[in-house]
């Protein structure tokens, strides 16, 4: 079986070009990023400044500490549409430290790259229901791509 799940991992990624771009202090070409893809993915330019350009740049210990500050209001620090005794089942706390600790890159669009094809969607979710698929059919599948 040919697949294409995790084909388009390189090119859906988010939108951490912007903070590079925020970064190298390269304002004019940040400035045309924020409008094409504002009008692309219909976001607002200043949300996306915000999220993309500010927002990377605040202290892990300050995320933290906000983190720790909102936590009262959140069912058992998480959102209510998230089944707890799933989350425990499955060890997402430690799978999200595995997470935290992975390889540092010169820019945030590299790192983001490294992240989608190693810890991503396709990478741990995708692959796992398709090695089930192909095993209860008994096919081999093949990623050429």
């Amino acid at each position: 079986m040919l697949d294409g799940i995790g084909g388009d991992d390189l090119f859906a990624g988010e939108f951490s070009h912007l903070t590079d771009l925020f970064l190298q202090r390269k304002i004019w070409k940040l400035l045309v990023q924020l409008q094409c893809a504002s009008s692309l993915f219909s976001y607002s330019p200043y949300s996306m400044f915000f999220n993309y350009c500010l927002r990377p740049l605040i202290p892990r210990t300050v995320k933290s500490t906000l983190k720790e500050f909102l936590k009262p209001f959140h069912r058992n620090g998480s959102t209510s549409w998230i089944n707890i005794a799933y989350v425990e089942k499955l060890g997402i706390k430690e799978r999200l430290n595995v997470i935290s600790n992975i390889s540092k890159f010169p820019t945030k669009a590299q790192q983001e790259i490294y992240g989608i094809l190693r810890l991503g969607w396709s990478a741990n979710v995708a692959h796992i229901i398709e090695e089930s698929y192909i095993n209860c059919f008994g096919i081999e599948s093949r990623r050429p791509f």
